[in-house]
């Protein structure tokens, strides 16, 4: 089973690829080299994206390469003694030394073998991220008509920078520690907001409200960079993942599903739902539950259910 999974994931990113304008030169050929170790994440990374958008292998880069997140939402090609993985960076790891990673449990195994092990020698290289939908953009809850702060979302390459429109011309944005994409504003409280990504290409988002809590979504993603390694893209490649906006749960995933079951850690049915043909997102009303840690479960009848935890905050 888990090998056609592998090999249907290989089919989806090709064909994925076979649909992309392929004005990106090559991928980028510089290495790094480092030790890797691994951690258990958290409940907010220093990327600022949900832990639910971040998958199972991710990891934290080192201090002096995470340069006020430049490399925040970028795929690695992490390779170690156990093979090759992709790797999401969503973190900062203080301690590590330079070329160095703090892995996610799944890409510590993948990479350098079983948890014991601890530490390993790694090299890893920048990749194109295996993303098939439009990148999006969200809000910091703290912008307003006169301040905007932006969180680029699924960009399949690492962003060169992020600028907004007003006054009849566009103006740069200060990407910031946290991931975020910041400026002075006008007094109004819709933009368009431009991302450029490292080899040149653009793409625009139009009518984002600085103060409203919702997707703002492209209609396109970059092309990926032509030499994109597509080995072990399973653990990343459109995997399903949630997000709350607007008070509700929003839950995804690309290859579909015809029922949602959420209960609570206890086991007790929160939301139950069948629908009556496959769909790739669904809206769900969720401010009337309590915070704390809920276990979702989409369902297609040809295939395993997928799992997602999501946690409520206060």
């Amino acid at each position: 089973m888990t090998k056609h999974i592998f090999l249907a994931s290989i089919l989806f990113f090709l064909v994925f690829l076979s649909k992309q304008s392929f004005a990106q030169g090559p991928c980028p050929t510089t290495t790094f080299s480092g030790t890797a170790t691994y951690y258990t994440g958290s409940v907010a990374f220093a990327c600022s994206f949900d832990t639910t958008e971040t998958g199972s292998y991710y990891c934290a880069m080192n201090q002096s390469q995470y340069d006020t997140a430049a490399y925040c939402g970028t795929c690695l090609s992490v390779t170690g003694s156990n093979g090759t993985h992709l790797v999401l960076v969503n973190d900062l790891c203080p301690s590590c030394t330079s070329g160095s990673l703090d892995l996610s449990p799944l890409a510590f195994e993948a990479v350098v073998g079983d948890l014991s092990i601890g530490t390993g020698a790694i090299s890893w290289k920048l990749v194109s991220c295996p993303y098939a939908s439009p990148l999006w953009i969200t809000c910091n809850p703290g912008s307003n008509p006169y301040y905007g702060s932006v969180l680029v979302h699924h960009s399949v390459n690492k962003i060169a920078g992020v600028e907004v429109y007003y006054d009849s011309s566009w103006h740069a944005m200060t990407r910031t520690t946290d991931n975020y994409w910041t400026s002075s504003l006008t007094n109004d409280s819709v933009f368009s907001i431009r991302v450029t990504d490292i080899y040149g290409s653009q793409i625009t988002v139009d009518s984002v409200k600085t103060n409203v809590s919702m997707n703002f979504n492209a209609t396109s993603n970059f092309a990926p960079c032509s030499t994109t390694d597509v080995t072990n893209v399973a653990g990343l490649a459109e995997q399903a993942y949630c997000y709350y906006s607007n008070q509700q749960l929003w839950l995804n995933d690309n290859e579909g599903y015809q029922s949602v079951l959420i209960t609570d850690l206890s086991g007790r049915v929160i939301y139950s739902q069948n629908f009556d043909k496959l769909i790739i997102q669904c809206g769900i009303p969720v401010a009337h539950l309590s915070a704390g840690m809920y276990l979702i479960q989409l369902r297609r009848r040809d295939a395993p259910a997928k799992s997602l935890k999501w946690v409520k905050g206060q």
